[in-house]
C-alpha cells in the first residue's frame, strides 16, 4: 500500500504554526508532536467551541454597535444644539452604551484560542488589540472626568496634563486598532476567507489613518488657536474635520460589514469556496 504524497504547499500546524511542507499527511508535527491530518482540514471546525462562541459573540456585538455609534454620533452632531436636556442625556447614554458594546465586542474577538491554533503567529496583534480596548475605556473615563470635574480643580498642576494624556491614549488606541485589523487579516487567511482578509487589510490602513488625521487636525487647530492666533488657518483646519469624520464613519460601517461576515462564517464552522482572484 503506497503512502500519501508529502504536503506540497506551505501549511501551518494547527497547534504551533510550524510549516508542514514536505511532511507526510499521516505523520506528526516535528515541533509539537500533534497529528498532521487535522491541520489539513478546516481548522475552525476543530477549534474550541467556547472560543468560537466568544469569536461569534464579539463579531455580532461589533457588527451592531459600530453602525449604532455612527448613527448616534451623527444625531448628536446635527441635532445637539436643538435637543432638550433629557433628550441630550438619553442620546449620551445610548452613545456610551454603543461604545461600550463595541469595546466588549473587540475584546471578545481577540480572545485567546485555548488550543493555540496558529496562535504563535497572531498572539502579538491579538494582545495589542485587547490593549486598544482597554485604552478606549481609559480614554472614555478621562473624557468623562474632564467634562464633569469641579472648576476649582482646574488650577491644580495635573489639570494641564490631562489633554496630553488623552492624546497619548488616543494615539495608542489608534495603533491598537491597526493591530486589531492585522489580527483579523491573519484570522481571515487562516480560515481561508479571502474576502475577510482583504477587507481587514484595507481597514488596517484606512480606519487608523482616518483617526490619526482627525487627532492631528484637532491638535493643530488647538495649537494654532492658542499660540499663533491665526484664525484663518484655524478655520481651514476645522473645515477639514467633517471630511475626516465622514471617512471615519464610512470605514466604521465597513468594519461592521466585516464583523457581520465573520459572525456568519464562524457560526458555520466550515469552509466555503474561495473566489478566484
Amino acid at each position: 500500500m503506497t503512502s500519501a504524497p508529502p504536503i506540497d504547499s506551505d501549511t501551518p500546524c494547527g497547534r504551533c504554526g510550524y510549516n508542514l511542507r514536505g511532511l507526510p499527511p499521516d505523520g506528526q508535527c516535528p515541533e509539537c508532536g500533534a497529528a498532521i491530518a487535522p491541520s489539513l482540514t478546516h481548522w475552525l471546525a476543530h477549534a474550541d467551541p467556547r472560543w468560537r462562541r466568544k469569536l461569534a459573540a464579539g463579531a455580532l456585538l461589533t457588527a451592531v454597535a459600530a453602525p449604532a455609534i455612527v448613527l448616534l454620533s451623527a444625531i448628536v452632531i446635527w441635532q445637539g444644539m436643538h435637543m432638550s436636556r433629557p433628550g441630550a442625556v438619553a442620546m449620551g447614554v445610548l452613545l456610551g452604551l454603543a461604545i461600550l458594546l463595541n469595546i466588549v465586542g473587540c475584546w471578545s474577538i481577540a480572545a485567546r484560542d485555548p488550543r493555540r491554533l496558529f496562535d504563535s503567529r497572531r498572539d502579538l496583534p491579538r494582545r495589542l488589540s485587547r490593549l486598544a480596548a482597554l485604552l478606549a475605556v481609559a480614554l472614555g473615563l478621562l473624557d468623562f472626568q474632564v467634562f464633569n470635574i469641579h472648576a476649582s480643580l482646574a488650577l491644580v498642576w495635573w489639570w494641564y496634563l490631562l489633554p496630553w494624556l488623552a492624546l497619548a491614549l488616543a494615539l495608542g488606541g489608534t495603533l491598537g486598532l491597526a493591530a486589531q485589523f492585522h489580527y483579523l487579516q491573519i484570522l481571515g487567511h487562516d480560515i481561508a476567507d479571502s474576502r475577510l482578509s482583504k477587507r481587514a487589510r484595507a481597514l488596517k490602513i484606512g480606519l487608523p489613518l482616518s483617526y490619526a488625521s482627525f487627532i492631528a487636525l484637532s491638535l493643530a487647530s488647538a495649537v494654532t488657536s492658542a499660540y499663533h492666533k491665526s484664525y484663518e488657518l484655524v478655520l481651514v483646519l476645522v473645515s477639514l474635520l467633517p471630511l475626516v469624520a465622514m471617512a471615519i464613519a464610512l470605514y466604521t460601517v465597513l468594519y461592521a460589514v466585516l464583523a457581520w461576515s465573520m459572525f456568519r462564517y464562524v457560526l458555520k464552522g466550515a469552509p466555503r469556496p474561495v473566489p478566484a482572484s
